[in-house]
């Protein structure tokens, strides 16, 4: 790994979180406890900090204010009270309501774009709603190429989709595998794999991702390689960062190395900056990104990075 000429610390980007959020957005909830999310639970995330959304069974509202990578809920929610449709819902109900209570520890993942919410016992899992993603389907069952995530030690692949059938492989995590089509049951979705020496068999949907740019940029798989000029707002402490790029139609993800913590993660969309993808629905970059003659500038906690359009072109 190359070395950094920069010297200057940049744990202000993740660090210093503003209050409220920074933009609203809207995140569908994919597991809770490590068990699929059912009834297309959803979570609104509103510019005031307010939040809303459904279990999947009944819908809430309230208030909350982050800062410090703890997002505090100052009161219980508000819900309808719908009778939920069997235990398995009504317990992803409980645990949800449980969870957005008090403190709520908050990490967000910015290549995978994906928010982890933990609080009283309780683990969420989030990712961005989009336009692919509005038939309540995740993501995974869109995938040719599935990867094993979010788990600790090996998978179980089982000759049925189901939890008592007889496990005919274990996947290692990271591992990549082809995707023959998933399905949904009422105690969680399976996907049918098939593995490089032929064997087929089907594996739990939550511990499987797409193989999607950020999990290839997150692997250190880049498609291009370079330094940009990186400084502190003042132009003082000015150098080079390195960065990788991986780019994948109009997405690109910039990795730039500004010490040896986690790289900074600069997501761009049709050469356009996108700040919620980078940096999450609780941090923003400070005032527009200007647009020079070869480079963008992004100017985020102080300090300014200068992104050149190569990095991020097809």
């Amino acid at each position: 790994r190359p070395s950094r000429n920069l010297t200057f610390v940049f744990a202000g980007i993740f660090g210093a979180m503003v209050s409220g959020a920074a933009a609203a957005s809207d995140w569908r909830i994919l597991s809770i406890d490590e068990s699929v999310a059912l009834g297309n639970a959803e979570l609104r995330i509103g510019e005031d900090g307010s939040l809303s959304g459904t279990t999947g069974c009944n819908r809430f509202t309230g208030q909350g204010n982050h800062a410090e990578d703890v997002l505090t809920i100052s009161a219980p929610f508000a819900t309808t009270h719908m009778a939920c449709v069997g235990p398995v819902i009504d317990a992803q109900e409980q645990a949800l309501l449980a969870l957005f209570q008090g403190a709520v520890s908050v990490a967000y993942d910015p290549y995978l774009e994906q928010l982890t919410l933990n609080a009283n016992d309780h683990i969420a899992l989030l990712e961005p709603v989009s336009d692919g993603a509005a038939d309540g389907m995740p993501a995974v069952f869109e995938a040719a190429t599935v990867v094993v995530s979010g788990i600790s030690g090996s998978l179980n692949m089982r000759s049925e989709s189901t939890t008592s059938s007889e496990v005919v492989a274990r996947l290692r995590l990271g591992s990549a595998h082809a995707n023959l089509g998933c399905e949904r049951k009422e105690d969680r979705d399976w996907c049918r794999l098939s593995l490089e020496d032929g064997a087929v068999g089907w594996a739990a949907a939550e511990f499987l991702s797409p193989l999607t740019l950020g999990v290839r940029a997150k692997g250190g798989n880049q498609d291009r390689i370079g330094r940009l000029t990186c400084s502190d707002q003042n132009g003082e402490k000015a150098g080079l960062c390195e960065y990788g790029s991986a780019v994948e139609g109009d997405h690109a993800i910039v990795s730039v190395f500004v010490d040896d913590s986690a790289p900074a993660v600069l997501h761009f969309r049709s050469g356009e900056f996108d700040p919620m993808a980078s940096f999450g629905p609780f941090a923003a970059a400070e005032g527009e990104p200007q647009t020079l003659e070869n480079r963008v500038r992004i100017n985020f906690q102080g300090y300014w990075l200068e992104v050149p359009m190569t990095a991020v072109q097809p």
